[in-house]
């Protein structure tokens, strides 16, 4: 589904859809010349920035992603190279704690691929909850790894990182999460996780 029109309409078939959205900017583009400008720079800028549209487009699309997964959904997000979400998806839970790892892996390549297709993804980050140790991270990558290889770089986390993207590195944070089960997880300013309050519901079902 390719929505077209305002962005109250373009948000709701997004957020609503049911199928995979690829969500596009609101309105049309126009290059209006004023009647005062110079008539030959202001066709020049113009020749300049379709060359340079073209140029990005005949390049490929630069793909990445990031991939939220709980217990409840598992919802994913593609971003171009400007860092605009170009498609989404939601499919069912995926907790690394709950399921299988191979049950787990084939959730998170199919919450991608619903998103992507074929798109030519660079780089994933899946934050994922039941991630809770290096070595977790490292069994869930290499699983990733063989089950989608044309991924060049892999990042595996638990789901609360991914909250800690919007905060400068320089900066310590806390993030609590309450959904299906709830934690709250503090990390210093280079991101080591310092403090864990909860996040163990799962061992009693």
């Amino acid at each position: 589904v390719i929505p077209r029109g305002s962005a109250r309409l373009i948000n709701a078939v997004v957020e609503g859809a049911t199928v995979p959205a690829i969500e596009t900017g609101t309105g049309n583009c126009h290059f209006y010349i004023d009647a005062s400008a110079d008539l030959d720079k202001a066709i020049a800028t113009l020749k300049a920035v379709t060359k340079e549209g073209a140029a990005n487009d005949a390049a490929g699309p630069a793909w990445k992603a990031v991939v939220d997964a709980g217990g409840t959904s598992t919802r994913a997000a593609i971003a171009d190279a400007r860092g605009r979400i170009v498609a989404r998806s939601r499919i069912g839970a995926g907790s690394f704690s709950v399921l299988s790892l191979r049950a787990w892996t084939r959730r998170m390549c199919e919450a991608l691929e619903a998103c992507a297709n074929e798109a030519p993804i660079t780089r994933a980050w899946i934050g994922s909850a039941g991630i809770d140790a290096d070595e977790s991270a490292r069994i869930a990558t290499e699983a990733l790894r063989c089950a989608m290889p044309r991924v060049h770089e892999w990042t595996v986390t638990n789901d609360a990182a991914l909250l800690c993207a919007s905060v400068p590195r320089n900066r310590p944070c806390v993030v609590c999460i309450a959904g299906t089960g709830s934690v709250v997880l503090a990390y210093d300013a280079q991101r080591t996780r310092t403090k864990r309050v909860g996040g163990l519901g799962w061992l009693l079902g």
